[in-house]
Protein backbone atom coordinates (compact mmCIF):
# COMPACT_ATOMS: atom_id res chain seq x y z
CA UNK A 1 0.00 0.00 0.00
CA UNK A 2 1.35 3.54 -0.75
CA UNK A 3 1.96 5.84 1.73
CA UNK A 4 -0.77 8.24 2.24
CA UNK A 5 1.69 11.15 1.98
CA UNK A 6 2.46 9.46 -1.18
CA UNK A 7 -0.45 9.73 -2.84
CA UNK A 8 -1.31 12.80 -2.17
CA UNK A 9 1.98 14.16 -3.87
CA UNK A 10 0.86 12.23 -7.03
CA UNK A 11 -2.63 13.71 -6.45
CA UNK A 12 -1.38 17.42 -6.17
CA UNK A 13 1.01 16.71 -8.93
CA UNK A 14 -1.89 15.94 -11.41
CA UNK A 15 -3.97 18.51 -10.56
CA UNK A 16 -1.26 21.24 -11.09
CA UNK A 17 -1.19 19.81 -14.65
CA UNK A 18 -4.91 20.17 -14.43
CA UNK A 19 -5.37 24.13 -14.11
CA UNK A 20 -5.23 25.10 -17.57
CA UNK A 21 -9.16 26.66 -18.72
CA UNK A 22 -11.31 23.75 -20.93
CA UNK A 23 -12.96 25.33 -24.25
CA UNK A 24 -15.76 23.42 -25.23
CA UNK A 25 -17.19 23.51 -28.23
CA UNK A 26 -20.86 25.82 -29.11
CA UNK A 27 -23.13 22.14 -29.71
CA UNK A 28 -21.61 21.32 -26.11
CA UNK A 29 -25.02 21.10 -24.27
CA UNK A 30 -24.35 22.92 -20.66
CA UNK A 31 -25.15 21.56 -17.20
CA UNK A 32 -27.98 23.09 -15.39
CA UNK A 33 -25.23 23.64 -12.40
CA UNK A 34 -27.17 24.69 -9.17
CA UNK A 35 -23.14 25.72 -7.01
CA UNK A 36 -20.05 25.88 -8.75
CA UNK A 37 -17.78 23.17 -9.55
CA UNK A 38 -14.03 23.28 -9.96
CA UNK A 39 -13.12 22.98 -13.64
CA UNK A 40 -9.72 21.53 -14.58
CA UNK A 41 -7.79 20.87 -18.47
CA UNK A 42 -5.90 17.49 -17.93
CA UNK A 43 -2.29 16.86 -19.06
CA UNK A 44 -3.41 13.85 -21.33
CA UNK A 45 -1.63 11.17 -19.76
CA UNK A 46 -0.35 10.03 -23.52
CA UNK A 47 3.06 10.55 -25.30
CA UNK A 48 0.71 11.86 -28.77
CA UNK A 49 -1.60 14.06 -29.30
CA UNK A 50 -5.62 12.76 -29.04
CA UNK A 51 -8.09 13.40 -31.22
CA UNK A 52 -11.13 14.87 -29.29
CA UNK A 53 -14.27 12.86 -29.84
CA UNK A 54 -16.44 13.41 -32.35
CA UNK A 55 -19.52 12.03 -30.92
CA UNK A 56 -22.08 14.42 -29.36
CA UNK A 57 -22.49 14.59 -25.99
CA UNK A 58 -25.74 13.90 -24.68
CA UNK A 59 -26.80 16.58 -21.68
CA UNK A 60 -25.95 15.94 -17.89
CA UNK A 61 -28.05 17.80 -14.86
CA UNK A 62 -25.74 18.62 -11.92
CA UNK A 63 -26.64 19.20 -8.49
CA UNK A 64 -23.98 20.00 -5.71
CA UNK A 65 -24.39 18.31 -1.75
CA UNK A 66 -23.35 20.39 0.83
CA UNK A 67 -19.98 19.31 2.02
CA UNK A 68 -19.75 18.70 5.99
CA UNK A 69 -17.33 19.46 7.88
CA UNK A 70 -13.63 19.09 7.70
CA UNK A 71 -9.96 19.98 8.49
CA UNK A 72 -8.56 22.64 6.30
CA UNK A 73 -6.42 20.15 4.16
CA UNK A 74 -9.18 17.90 3.54
CA UNK A 75 -11.57 20.89 2.56
CA UNK A 76 -9.08 22.30 -0.28
CA UNK A 77 -8.85 18.43 -1.91
CA UNK A 78 -12.65 18.76 -1.49
CA UNK A 79 -12.95 22.08 -3.21
CA UNK A 80 -10.85 20.08 -6.22
CA UNK A 81 -14.43 17.44 -6.72
CA UNK A 82 -14.66 16.74 -10.52
CA UNK A 83 -17.60 18.09 -11.67
CA UNK A 84 -20.59 16.58 -10.06
CA UNK A 85 -23.93 15.40 -12.36
CA UNK A 86 -25.87 13.13 -12.82
CA UNK A 87 -25.78 10.98 -15.69
CA UNK A 88 -28.64 10.28 -17.66
CA UNK A 89 -29.39 6.51 -18.16
CA UNK A 90 -29.66 6.90 -22.35
CA UNK A 91 -26.06 6.74 -22.69
CA UNK A 92 -24.70 4.59 -25.27
CA UNK A 93 -24.48 1.01 -24.02
CA UNK A 94 -21.08 0.24 -22.68
CA UNK A 95 -18.80 -2.78 -24.57
CA UNK A 96 -15.40 -3.46 -22.42
CA UNK A 97 -14.07 -4.94 -26.26
CA UNK A 98 -14.10 -1.13 -27.05
CA UNK A 99 -11.34 -0.66 -24.24
CA UNK A 100 -8.76 -2.87 -25.86
CA UNK A 101 -6.00 -3.49 -22.44
CA UNK A 102 -2.97 -5.04 -21.66
CA UNK A 103 -1.55 -3.98 -24.76
CA UNK A 104 2.84 -3.71 -25.19
CA UNK A 105 3.01 0.18 -25.19
CA UNK A 106 6.64 0.05 -25.65
CA UNK A 107 7.19 -2.91 -27.39
CA UNK A 108 9.38 -4.75 -24.42
CA UNK A 109 7.03 -7.79 -24.75
CA UNK A 110 5.97 -7.07 -21.51
CA UNK A 111 1.98 -6.26 -21.46
CA UNK A 112 0.03 -3.61 -19.15
CA UNK A 113 -0.45 -6.23 -16.44
CA UNK A 114 3.03 -7.26 -16.48
CA UNK A 115 4.15 -4.01 -16.74
CA UNK A 116 1.93 -3.04 -13.10
CA UNK A 117 3.27 -6.57 -11.82
CA UNK A 118 6.43 -5.53 -11.66
CA UNK A 119 6.41 -1.90 -10.32
CA UNK A 120 4.32 -2.71 -7.84
CA UNK A 121 5.90 -6.17 -6.43
CA UNK A 122 7.91 -5.39 -3.04
CA UNK A 123 10.54 -8.06 -4.05
CA UNK A 124 12.31 -9.53 -6.98
CA UNK A 125 10.20 -10.94 -9.73
CA UNK A 126 10.82 -14.19 -11.23
CA UNK A 127 9.85 -14.47 -14.98
CA UNK A 128 8.41 -17.46 -16.78
CA UNK A 129 10.82 -17.44 -19.39
CA UNK A 130 14.38 -15.90 -20.12
CA UNK A 131 13.02 -13.54 -22.52
CA UNK A 132 11.25 -12.17 -19.19
CA UNK A 133 7.65 -11.04 -20.50
CA UNK A 134 5.51 -12.61 -18.19
CA UNK A 135 5.92 -12.58 -14.21
CA UNK A 136 5.95 -16.04 -12.43
CA UNK A 137 6.60 -14.89 -8.78
CA UNK A 138 6.95 -11.60 -6.92
CA UNK A 139 5.38 -10.39 -3.75
CA UNK A 140 2.58 -7.60 -3.49
CA UNK A 141 0.32 -5.96 -1.09
CA UNK A 142 -3.05 -6.24 -2.35
CA UNK A 143 -4.45 -2.77 -1.10
CA UNK A 144 -8.22 -3.49 -0.85
CA UNK A 145 -7.76 -6.49 1.65
CA UNK A 146 -4.30 -5.87 3.16
CA UNK A 147 -3.12 -9.27 2.01
CA UNK A 148 0.15 -9.93 1.07
CA UNK A 149 0.10 -12.35 -2.43
CA UNK A 150 3.36 -14.19 -3.57
CA UNK A 151 1.62 -15.60 -7.07
CA UNK A 152 0.75 -13.40 -9.62
CA UNK A 153 -2.47 -16.09 -10.47
CA UNK A 154 -3.95 -14.66 -7.16
CA UNK A 155 -4.35 -11.02 -8.68
CA UNK A 156 -5.63 -8.97 -11.25
CA UNK A 157 -4.99 -5.22 -11.89
CA UNK A 158 -7.82 -2.99 -11.20
CA UNK A 159 -8.81 0.05 -12.98
CA UNK A 160 -9.24 1.88 -9.74
CA UNK A 161 -11.79 3.75 -11.90
CA UNK A 162 -13.77 1.03 -14.06
CA UNK A 163 -14.00 1.16 -17.40
CA UNK A 164 -17.60 0.88 -17.47
CA UNK A 165 -17.80 3.60 -14.68
CA UNK A 166 -15.17 6.06 -16.68
CA UNK A 167 -17.63 5.12 -19.61
CA UNK A 168 -20.23 6.21 -17.56
CA UNK A 169 -19.02 9.28 -16.54
CA UNK A 170 -17.91 10.76 -19.66
CA UNK A 171 -15.35 8.32 -21.75
CA UNK A 172 -18.55 6.75 -23.97
CA UNK A 173 -17.70 10.00 -25.91
CA UNK A 174 -13.89 9.04 -26.59
CA UNK A 175 -12.91 7.40 -29.93
CA UNK A 176 -10.99 4.36 -29.74
CA UNK A 177 -7.36 5.43 -29.15
CA UNK A 178 -7.86 7.32 -26.11
CA UNK A 179 -10.44 4.44 -24.80
CA UNK A 180 -6.88 2.23 -25.38
CA UNK A 181 -4.95 4.74 -23.71
CA UNK A 182 -7.45 5.01 -20.61
CA UNK A 183 -7.57 1.25 -20.24
CA UNK A 184 -3.80 0.79 -20.32
CA UNK A 185 -2.43 4.17 -18.47
CA UNK A 186 0.93 3.98 -16.57
CA UNK A 187 1.63 7.36 -16.37
CA UNK A 188 -0.22 7.47 -13.35
CA UNK A 189 1.15 5.40 -10.45
CA UNK A 190 -2.67 5.75 -8.63
CA UNK A 191 -4.38 4.39 -11.90
CA UNK A 192 -4.19 0.22 -12.16
CA UNK A 193 -2.80 -1.43 -9.26
CA UNK A 194 -2.55 -4.89 -8.24
CA UNK A 195 -5.56 -6.63 -6.03
CA UNK A 196 -6.54 -9.64 -4.57
CA UNK A 197 -8.92 -11.15 -7.42
CA UNK A 198 -11.36 -11.98 -5.07
CA UNK A 199 -11.54 -8.36 -4.01
CA UNK A 200 -11.75 -7.33 -7.58
CA UNK A 201 -14.46 -8.87 -8.69
CA UNK A 202 -16.64 -8.12 -5.10
CA UNK A 203 -15.79 -3.93 -6.57
CA UNK A 204 -16.70 -4.98 -9.95
CA UNK A 205 -17.85 -2.16 -11.65
CA UNK A 206 -19.23 -0.31 -8.72
CA UNK A 207 -18.21 3.47 -7.55
CA UNK A 208 -17.28 4.13 -4.27
CA UNK A 209 -21.06 5.08 -3.55
CA UNK A 210 -21.91 1.26 -3.93
CA UNK A 211 -18.51 -0.56 -2.56
CA UNK A 212 -15.49 0.65 -0.58
CA UNK A 213 -12.22 -1.58 -0.29
CA UNK A 214 -12.72 -4.05 3.17
CA UNK A 215 -9.74 -2.50 4.07
CA UNK A 216 -10.66 0.93 5.74
CA UNK A 217 -7.26 1.92 6.68
CA UNK A 218 -6.95 2.37 3.00
CA UNK A 219 -10.22 4.16 2.55
CA UNK A 220 -8.23 7.84 2.34
CA UNK A 221 -5.94 6.79 0.04
CA UNK A 222 -8.42 4.87 -2.27
CA UNK A 223 -10.17 8.30 -2.29
CA UNK A 224 -7.32 10.26 -3.09
CA UNK A 225 -6.64 8.00 -5.73
CA UNK A 226 -10.23 8.33 -7.30
CA UNK A 227 -10.10 11.95 -7.26
CA UNK A 228 -6.96 11.62 -9.11
CA UNK A 229 -7.96 9.34 -12.02
CA UNK A 230 -10.85 11.09 -12.07
CA UNK A 231 -9.49 14.70 -12.71
CA UNK A 232 -6.51 13.39 -14.56
CA UNK A 233 -9.25 12.18 -17.51
CA UNK A 234 -11.97 14.89 -17.23
CA UNK A 235 -14.75 12.50 -15.89
CA UNK A 236 -17.50 13.83 -13.54
CA UNK A 237 -18.69 12.08 -10.09
CA UNK A 238 -22.25 11.73 -9.30
CA UNK A 239 -23.92 13.47 -6.23
CA UNK A 240 -24.11 9.93 -4.44
CA UNK A 241 -20.07 9.15 -5.39
CA UNK A 242 -19.20 12.81 -4.04
CA UNK A 243 -21.15 12.22 -0.63
CA UNK A 244 -19.27 8.83 -0.62
CA UNK A 245 -15.75 10.37 -1.35
CA UNK A 246 -16.17 12.94 1.50
CA UNK A 247 -17.37 10.31 4.16
CA UNK A 248 -13.76 8.04 2.96
CA UNK A 249 -11.34 11.20 2.95
CA UNK A 250 -12.51 12.16 6.37
CA UNK A 251 -10.35 8.15 7.17
CA UNK A 252 -7.19 10.96 6.13
CA UNK A 253 -6.47 12.52 10.05
CA UNK A 254 -3.55 14.39 10.54
CA UNK A 255 -1.82 12.93 8.01
CA UNK A 256 -3.44 15.09 4.85
CA UNK A 257 -3.19 17.89 7.26
CA UNK A 258 -0.10 17.51 7.29
CA UNK A 259 0.75 16.73 3.43
CA UNK A 260 -1.11 19.37 2.39
CA UNK A 261 -1.25 19.72 -1.60
CA UNK A 262 -0.60 23.09 -3.30
CA UNK A 263 -3.26 25.10 -4.07
CA UNK A 264 -4.58 25.29 -7.60
CA UNK A 265 -6.77 27.83 -9.36
CA UNK A 266 -10.30 27.04 -9.72
CA UNK A 267 -13.11 28.01 -12.11
CA UNK A 268 -17.07 27.33 -12.57
CA UNK A 269 -17.49 24.67 -15.01
CA UNK A 270 -20.38 25.14 -17.18
CA UNK A 271 -20.26 22.91 -19.59
CA UNK A 272 -19.27 19.05 -19.92
CA UNK A 273 -15.83 18.76 -20.26
CA UNK A 274 -13.70 17.64 -24.01
CA UNK A 275 -11.12 15.16 -23.73
CA UNK A 276 -7.95 17.59 -24.23
CA UNK A 277 -5.21 17.29 -27.18
CA UNK A 278 -2.09 18.29 -25.06
CA UNK A 279 1.34 16.14 -25.60
CA UNK A 280 3.39 15.18 -22.78
CA UNK A 281 6.67 13.71 -23.79
CA UNK A 282 9.95 13.55 -22.25
CA UNK A 283 12.37 16.43 -23.47
CA UNK A 284 14.73 13.93 -25.67
CA UNK A 285 18.97 14.82 -24.87
CA UNK A 286 19.61 16.16 -28.47
CA UNK A 287 20.03 14.35 -32.38
CA UNK A 288 23.17 13.18 -30.67
CA UNK A 289 22.67 9.44 -29.21
CA UNK A 290 25.53 9.11 -27.26
CA UNK A 291 23.23 11.97 -25.15
CA UNK A 292 21.70 9.31 -23.71
CA UNK A 293 24.48 7.15 -22.29
CA UNK A 294 24.83 7.13 -18.44
CA UNK A 295 20.69 8.34 -18.37
CA UNK A 296 19.22 5.63 -16.95
CA UNK A 297 15.51 3.98 -17.67
CA UNK A 298 14.28 7.65 -18.88
CA UNK A 299 12.80 7.02 -22.16
CA UNK A 300 11.01 4.03 -23.72
CA UNK A 301 9.77 3.95 -27.24
CA UNK A 302 7.04 6.24 -27.40
CA UNK A 303 10.01 8.62 -26.58
CA UNK A 304 11.39 8.84 -30.06
CA UNK A 305 9.96 9.59 -33.35
CA UNK A 306 11.01 6.48 -35.44
CA UNK A 307 12.47 3.42 -34.88
CA UNK A 308 15.82 4.48 -36.77
CA UNK A 309 16.48 7.24 -33.86
CA UNK A 310 15.87 4.64 -30.90
CA UNK A 311 17.82 2.22 -32.79
CA UNK A 312 20.67 4.81 -32.66
CA UNK A 313 20.45 5.23 -28.99
CA UNK A 314 20.91 1.33 -28.80
CA UNK A 315 23.88 1.50 -30.73
CA UNK A 316 25.50 4.24 -28.71
CA UNK A 317 24.76 1.93 -25.60
CA UNK A 318 24.34 -1.13 -25.85
CA UNK A 319 23.34 -2.35 -22.33
CA UNK A 320 20.17 -0.91 -22.95
CA UNK A 321 19.05 0.89 -19.59
CA UNK A 322 16.00 1.61 -21.09
CA UNK A 323 14.73 -2.12 -22.52
CA UNK A 324 14.73 -0.15 -26.49
CA UNK A 325 15.18 -4.02 -26.80
CA UNK A 326 13.18 -6.45 -24.61
CA UNK A 327 13.42 -9.31 -27.03
CA UNK A 328 17.48 -8.59 -27.04
CA UNK A 329 17.58 -9.24 -31.04
CA UNK A 330 19.77 -6.15 -31.30
CA UNK A 331 16.57 -4.00 -32.87
CA UNK A 332 15.05 -1.38 -30.79
CA UNK A 333 11.76 -0.46 -30.89
CA UNK A 334 10.43 -2.59 -34.25
CA UNK A 335 7.28 -0.99 -34.00
CA UNK A 336 7.96 2.09 -34.31
CA UNK A 337 7.17 4.04 -37.43
CA UNK A 338 10.34 4.48 -40.27
CA UNK A 339 12.62 5.57 -41.18
CA UNK A 340 14.24 2.37 -40.07
CA UNK A 341 16.96 1.32 -38.92
CA UNK A 342 17.10 -3.13 -38.83
CA UNK A 343 20.92 -3.87 -38.88
CA UNK A 344 20.96 -5.38 -35.68
CA UNK A 345 23.38 -4.32 -32.55
CA UNK A 346 25.53 -6.98 -30.85
CA UNK A 347 23.99 -7.61 -27.47
CA UNK A 348 26.06 -9.21 -24.11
Amino acid sequence: MRHVGLVLLVVGALLLAACAAVTTPADVPALEATAASPQFSTLAPTRTAIPSPTATPLPLTATISPPTPVSPARDEILSRLPPIATIRPDLPAYNRDEWRHWVDEDGDCQNTRNEVLIAESQADVTYKTERQCAVATGQWLGAFTGATVKTPGQLDIDHLVPLKHAHDSGGWAWDAERKRRYANDLLNPLHLIAVTASANRSKGAKGPDAWKPPNEAYWCEYALSWMSVKTFWELTVTPAEAAALREMLAACGQEADQARPTSVPVTVVSTIPVPPTVTATPALAGSDPTNYIGQGDVFNCNAFSSQAQAQAVLRADPSDPNRLDGDRDGLACENNRAPKDLTPVARG
